[in-house]
């Protein structure tokens, strides 16, 4: 009675709700057929051996057989959900480790793709930069710097820009200097 008082206050519907009520009349036959085979049982006298054996062989098989036949059905279905269960668990997981998998390797791509366009940005910057800071180094002050990136390579470039303005500035200076040094030679000379 406990494990089936248990059973019954689980979640019952459909086609196993029907089995159950079915083993419950079932299991009231086979109750009525043990108290009366408990009454022989008590009787303790000569006829109840006999009693005993024709129940048994007419009647209580007959009634408990049909319970223990409802209950293997009830077991059955119970599997058999079990089992399908079972197998949509199999077939989710499979599913969510696929997605998983093209999720990894879609992120992994972007990933990739990102790396490679910083990558990119940040070689052709220095690049540029590399050149710049080349034809300076030749005495090329003519260049001109063309900078539209706000990152540490665009400030480098910028603070190159204008030490490259300063220098033209001072050689122009010097120039002016030279050039009025040598006025002032030729003057003195001429005098």
């Amino acid at each position: 009675d406990l494990y089936w008082n248990t059973y019954i206050k689980t979640s019952i519907e459909g086609d196993e709700l029907e089995l159950k009520n079915e083993a419950e009349i079932l299991l009231n036959q086979a109750k009525s057929s043990i108290n009366e085979l408990m009454e022989i049982i008590d009787q303790k006298d000569s006829t109840s051996i006999q009693q005993l054996d024709n129940f048994a062989t007419n009647k209580l098989f007959s009634n408990i057989d049909p319970f223990i036949n409802q209950i293997n059905e009830l077991v059955n279905y119970n599997l058999e959900i079990a089992e399908n269960i079972y197998h949509n668990s199999d077939e989710i997981y499979d599913t969510t480790r696929r997605v998983t998998i093209i999720v990894m390797i879609i992120a992994i791509s972007i990933i990739v793709i990102i790396c490679i366009y910083i990558i990119t940005f940040i070689s052709r910057s220095l690049s540029y930069a590399n050149s710049v800071i080349n034809q300076l180094s030749q005495g090329d002050f003519s260049v001109e710097i063309k900078n539209t990136s706000k990152d540490e390579i665009g400030t480098l470039l910028n603070n190159i820009k204008l030490m490259v303005e300063k220098l033209k500035e001072v050689l122009g200076f010097v120039q002016i200097t030279a050039s009025n040094i040598t006025n002032a030679s030729i003057q003195l000379s001429s005098t």
